[in-house]
């Protein structure tokens, strides 16, 4: 009954067709793949994204937060590439001294839809590598909501 459940059928192989298919046209392939889109994003457009991620969210959150673009690393992940990073840039959320960054994360996470960064030293990260071009709003419609709640 395993085996039956854990094989592999027509959509599966649709899905992964389709994919690879992508990867016959290289000089559209950063438009069409969202991985390799993320993964061929320059600094400056990092940067960029969070600046105005930054100051969006400082429009939302109460003034006793400390909001920050810093300089990170993102992660690709397993497979091909284990153990690489890229240079990106985050927006730091260091909330008040009575709230922790966990408290944060978590509350971020609860919202709909949720909404992940990492923990860092005092803060929650929030990689702009990892959001699309419309991402913002989402995060800052969480913000508000974690603004009013925490």
């Amino acid at each position: 009954p395993l085996m039956r459940a854990f094989r592999v059928d027509k959509m599966t192989f649709a899905a992964l067709h389709a994919t690879l298919e992508l990867f016959l046209h290289p000089q559209t392939l950063s438009a069409t793949h969202p991985v390799t889109a993320m993964i061929s994003l320059s600094k400056e457009k990092l940067k960029r994204r969070a600046t105005r991620l930054a100051g969006r969210l400082k429009k939302v959150l109460p003034s006793t937060w400390n909001i920050q673009v810093e300089p990170s690393t993102s992660e690709i992940g397993g497979g091909a590439l284990p153990d690489r990073a890229l240079p990106t840039f985050v927006v730091a959320l260091y909330p008040p001294p009575d709230v922790s960054p966990h408290t944060t994360a978590r509350a971020f996470r609860e919202q709909t839809p949720a909404v992940f960064g990492r923990v860092g030293a005092g803060c929650l990260l929030l990689d702009v590598r990892t959001m699309g071009p419309d991402d913002s709003s989402i995060v800052e419609q969480a913000a508000t909501c974690i603004g009013v709640a925490l």
